[in-house]
């Protein structure tokens, strides 16, 4: 069996899709310089607040142990690799576990509000402190990790109307949004990530403490959402949180009323919590514009007798179905599909806060900067994947149709399926690493061969109106139905896959390779194929 033989499928979360969109179409991000994968996978981080420490446990439970001391505040990398926190009054970054640690800022450049790294962890934002006289000014700062270097990318301002916000990077890591407030209100801002271009998007309304919690782009980084609240009874500090819409230089939109943010799913949808009690998670659908009652992350949850205001966002892990938050000072964990939630951590009197589960890209070809580097650890964890070795997964090559079959098969077994066997009419395949992965999808009617009856092509590359007749037989060989409805693109109307276009495109597999084309003809990378097969395998 050839080393080919183990690329099989790929994915994990995104809040948002990066280079051409959510149908992942064109361009791919540079390579990382090789890295060794890491090995000490899927461990919850947090804060114990009391004493100022973090610690991790596995998630299962097991091995419990302190990271770090002194520390007020903690963000891991996207890539699971650093941890940039503040300590001793200043900006630290250091290895996951602590090791080779250097700061980056000191003193007051250090401020002390939200740290927040850039989408391909390249980069730290947070907002600095410029000592003067009272009142204090500060600015936003971002600092380059491996230089060390800073921009001030923000005109200086009164500190206090900045240091509660947290910056928060847009999908393509071009942009920061942030809150400002003056005597005149407050607004949400956005500033060029390099400096400059400061922009009022619109006003805030509001308290203050929703500010930090919910600001969130849209997948493609022209809209901004964010939480204000309707005071009800102000001696009782009673408000109904909504969520808003703030599109540049427009005006808020009520989008969802009796609403409170909690973080975002691996699709990039917004997470709330809603209803009169407070007691369920839902997903709100931007395009949409309405809560997913059937969604791939939590329904119909109901919290442990939680205060109003108090949840903080859920961290999911790789698999889009465990998640992790904290609550009534203790850590607990939910799993898709069991309706239940468990306490995870006891805080044993201590707070325990901003638990993460960390991701453990498991190839070191796939740079943190690749729309599908969530996808790829999904499906390696879910044994859809080895990689086209033991270290690398060549994000970059064309998926074969030899290698589409090994992804449906694995894709089909992980998910509690058995295979069908039989002999097949295809003369080609008699010397392919995956000729029962075809068996298997041939008597699934996902494929009936190539260009004849009697043959396959195994070596032959795999199109994007392929890969959509692909998975949307596989969606109806598990049972589904597909939607259909009219499809945005123009270029699709001659294709044989019309209606399996129509039918990834519906479920939110893809959106295709520009608002209004699909590029039908185009051969898929095995970085795109990760991310198509990782949001079907959330929708199953």
């Amino acid at each position: 069996m050839r080393d080919r033989c183990a690329r099989y499928v790929v994915g994990l979360l995104a809040v948002a899709v990066i280079a051409s969109g959510l149908g992942l179409g064109r361009a791919s991000p540079a390579v990382a310089a090789p890295e060794p994968p890491l090995t000490d996978c899927d461990r919850v981080f947090y804060l114990n607040w009391s004493n100022l420490e973090v610690w991790s446990v596995a998630t299962d439970g097991a091995d419990q142990r302190k990271e770090l001391d002194a520390t007020s505040q903690f963000v891991l990398s996207p890539d699971g690799r650093k941890i940039a926190y503040i300590q001793s009054a200043r900006v630290w970054v250091a290895n996951r576990d602590g090791s080779d640690p250097r700061h980056l800022s000191a003193g007051f450049d250090a401020g002390g509000g939200p740290l927040a790294w850039s989408p391909d962890g390249t980069r730290l934002a947070w907002p600095r402190i410029v000592r003067s006289s009272w009142p204090y000014q500060g600015d936003i700062v971002v600092a380059d990790v491996e230089t060390g270097s800073r921009t001030h990318i923000t005109d200086l301002m009164d500190y206090s109307r900045i240091v509660y916000t947290r910056p928060v990077w847009s999908p393509d890591g071009s942009q920061l949004a942030y809150l400002y407030s003056d005597a005149d209100g407050t607004d949400v801002r956005t500033v060029r990530s390099t400096g400059g271009g400061e922009t009022s998007v619109g006003p805030f309304t509001g308290p203050s403490f929703l500010g930090p919690l919910g600001v969130y782009w849209s997948l493609d980084g022209t809209t901004l959402y964010y939480f204000s609240a309707e005071v009800v009874y102000p001696a009782a500090g009673v408000y109904i949180p909504t969520l808003l819409q703030l599109a540049p230089g427009g005006v808020p939109v009520d989008l969802l009323g009796l609403a409170e943010p909690v973080g975002t799913t691996p699709e990039g949808d917004v997470l709330v919590i809603y209803g009169g009690d407070h007691s369920k998670y839902f997903a709100f659908d931007p395009e949409t514009r309405q809560l997913r009652v059937e969604t791939p992350a939590h329904v119909g949850v109901r919290l442990p007798g939680r205060s109003r205001h108090t949840t903080q966002p859920v961290s999911f892990a790789a698999d889009g179905r465990t998640a992790v938050f904290a609550a009534h000072q203790d850590i607990y964990r939910y799993v898709r599909g069991t309706d239940t939630i468990e306490k995870f951590v006891d805080g044993a009197g201590d707070t325990l806060v901003s638990p993460k589960i960390v991701p453990c890209p498991p190839f070191f070809d796939v740079s943190s900067a690749s729309f599908a580097i969530d996808d790829v650890a999904l499906l390696f964890r879910a044994g859809v994947t080895t990689g086209s070795s033991s270290t690398t997964y060549s994000p970059g090559d064309s998926v074969t149709r030899e290698e589409m079959a090994a992804f449906l098969a694995r894709l089909w077994r992980a998910l509690g399926n058995v295979c069908p066997s039989g002999l097949v009419p295809f003369t080609d395949v008699g010397g392919s690493f995956a000729a029962d992965d075809i068996a298997c999808i041939y008597f699934l009617g996902v494929t009936a061969g190539s260009s004849s009856p009697t043959t396959y092509s195994p070596g032959d590359s795999v199109t994007r109106e392929e890969m959509a007749a692909f998975l949307a037989r596989l969606w109806r060989a598990l049972g589904n139905v597909c939607p259909s409805g009219v499809v945005p693109f123009t270029d699709v109307g001659g294709s044989f896959a019309a209606d399996d276009i129509a039918c990834i495109y519906f479920l939110g597999v893809t959106a295709g390779s520009s608002s209004t084309t699909y590029s039908p003809g185009d051969s898929v990378t095995r970085e795109e194929m990760a991310a198509f097969l990782a949001r079907l395998w959330r929708l199953a």
